[in-house]
This record gives structure tokens, C-alpha cells and sequence, in this order.
């Protein structure tokens, strides 16, 4: 199970890609080499390695998922963010010439800041000049690139 675990293939970054990370880390502690070694191996820090390996011993498969982050939970749901891109892929409201940041709050039932926030999080332009779909944003000193994701949307 867990070597099945270390060999999924994953995208950078995501769930599947930490629980394979961790795996990979558990694995090689359990061959025997020694903390450094694993670390420099898999490329993370000597601290992740005893972290994960503590949990795996304490936990078992279970310690190698995401442990709840601090901080007030999420108030919006994946459904209604998901409702709100398929809405900004669709073809214009009726009566208006495109869609607008103040029209999906409108039609979505949420602020106009949070429909902002979403939308420059999945790189969603609007407009007449935007392209249709994602786009990616330029890079930012200290961001890897932009955090585009793919539509979910047919």
C-alpha cells in the first residue's frame, strides 16, 4: 500500500503529490538510512522527515494526510465556487453585454470581493478582450508561476 502510495503519478503541489512525498520519506526510514540521507534524498528538510516519520509511526497511513490548517473555517463551499466559474464560462446574462464581477455577484449570491478573490484565483479574466478559460498571470517574485486551475466546466 504504501509503495503504491510513493509511486502515484501526481501533479506538483497537490493532495496526492504531499501523501506521495510522505510516503517516499517512510519508505526510505524504513530501509534504514538515516534522517539526512532521506532528507537530502527526497529533498525536503531534516525536520519534515522526522515529522512524518513520527506520524507514521504514531498514526500509520493515517499520519501521512493534511492535518487541518488553523484559522477560521472555509465559508464558502467548492460547489458554490465551482458554481460561480461555470457561471463566468457561460454566454452572456441576458440583457447585458458580458459578464461582469458585480453581475456574477449578483447572479451567484455572493459579495463582489469575494467573486474578485475567486476569479484572480483561478486566473478567470472577464471582459471582451479576455481570452475564454483560464489564463496564467505573471510571475511574482516568491510564486512559482501563478495558481491557475483547470476548468471544471465542459
Amino acid at each position: 500500500m504504501l509503495e503504491a502510495l510513493a509511486r502515484a503519478p501526481t501533479g506538483k503541489d497537490t493532495h496526492e503529490h504531499r501523501r506521495a512525498l510522505r510516503a517516499k520519506i517512510v519508505l526510505a526510514c524504513a530501509e534504514g538510512h538515516d534522517v539526512a540521507y532521506v532528507a537530502t534524498h527526497v529533498g525536503v528538510g531534516r525536520r519534515v522527515v522526522r515529522r512524518f516519520r513520527d506520524r507514521f509511526v504514531r498514526d500509520r497511513l493515517a499520519g501521512l494526510e493534511d492535518r487541518p490548517r488553523r484559522g477560521a473555517p472555509r465559508r464558502i463551499s467548492d460547489a458554490r465556487i465551482d458554481e460561480l466559474l461555470c457561471r463566468a464560462r457561460e454566454p452572456t446574462p441576458e440583457g447585458a453585454r458580458r459578464w461582469s464581477r458585480r453581475t456574477l455577484a449578483r447572479a451567484t449570491g455572493l459579495s463582489r470581493s469575494t467573486v474578485d478573490r475567486i476569479l484572480g484565483r483561478f486566473c478567470v479574466a472577464l471582459g471582451p478582450e479576455a481570452p475564454h478559460g483560464p489564463r496564467r498571470p505573471p510571475a511574482r517574485s516568491g510564486d512559482p508561476g501563478g495558481r491557475c486551475a483547470a476548468g471544471t466546466c465542459s
